[in-house]
């Protein structure tokens, strides 16, 4: 779940909008990631009198959406004025966790009104169904790093399949998943599955021929996604790129992104690959693959 601008029916406390003047909301959030656990601490922060009273009255609550897309956990919390402080299992969460923290009508709640309303609804009230959002805070994300995760072995999130269809005869790369596909029509997919397990001098050709123009693609797509940036996120093969980068003191957050040469980024992530490749091409032509000198 990710909190996006959106039009309401009635007037919404959020920050992408001006329905109340005067006003905010947002609950804080601090956590303690451990190898077994994740502790939360939520504390509401609420500048509308009038809110917190329907809030006082049980009408509405505080409360704080968390879901981790990696394992389909999603859990509903509400907090109290005071704050609440919940625990996770480390073993139900994966890499990263989203928390949208709202305001939440807990009855029907008739000829509500505010004064803070902004002028255009001056002197009107309005009539919220039980579950509608009535404020919306800011979207917390929780990066989750486990010591036994391989997350860096950059190779591994790779999957190379054959494509049936004797019609396709061009390579296919498919980054919407975990791994990014590498879909090779038949013949060369044959081809690939031989040297590749067979060649170890041949590997570094391949690895040249198609992981790095593949992981440059990827690395573009990132670079020029703008506000989806966080969909690349949640994908595995990328949360290894940032952790591989992150060992190479490579900045491709969010912030910098735009900035980076990926051919120069999946170089170094990828060990020079492409001059080992021209390297290893000279061996596979002189030794015929069978040597494995370095």
């Amino acid at each position: 779940m990710h909190i996006k601008a959106k039009l309401y029916p009635y007037p919404v406390l959020a920050s992408f909008n001006n329905d109340y003047l005067d006003s905010s909301f947002d609950i804080e959030v601090e956590e303690i990631i451990t190898e077994k656990e994740i502790t939360l601490k939520f504390t509401p922060k609420l500048d509308n009198e009038e809110l917190a009273n329907v809030i006082r009255s049980n009408d509405a609550s505080f409360v704080v959406h968390i879901e981790c897309a990696f394992t389909c956990f999603r859990k509903l919390v509400e907090i109290p004025f005071e704050g609440k402080t919940i625990t996770i299992s480390a073993n139900k969460v994966e890499e990263v966790m989203h928390l949208c923290p709202f305001i939440v009508a807990d009855r029907d709640i008739y000829d509500y009104k505010n004064s803070k309303f902004n002028a255009e609804y001056e002197g009107v009230s309005f009539e919220l169904d039980k579950g509608s959002i009535m404020a919306i805070g800011f979207e917390k994300v929780i990066r989750i790093e486990k010591e036994d995760d391989d997350l860096a072995n950059v190779p591994s999130i790779f999957s190379v399949t054959e494509i049936i269809d004797p019609k396709v005869t061009d390579i296919v790369i498919d980054y919407s998943s975990d791994k990014i596909g590498l879909r090779l029509p038949s013949p060369v997919y044959r081809k690939f599955v031989t040297q590749n397990s067979n060649n170890p001098n041949a590997q570094p050709v391949l690895h040249a021929m198609l992981i790095i123009p593949a992981l440059i693609k990827c690395l573009e797509e990132v670079k020029h996604s703008g506000d989806d940036y966080y969909l690349y996120e949640e994908r595995r093969w990328f949360r290894s790129i940032q952790k591989a980068a992150k060992k190479l003191n490579i900045d491709i957050s969010e912030e910098n992104i735009s900035n980076i040469d990926t051919f120069d980024v999946a170089q170094k992530i990828m060990k020079n690959t492409t001059a080992n490749g021209i390297i290893n091409l000279n061996k596979v032509a002189i030794e015929g693959g069978s040597s494995n000198e370095d």
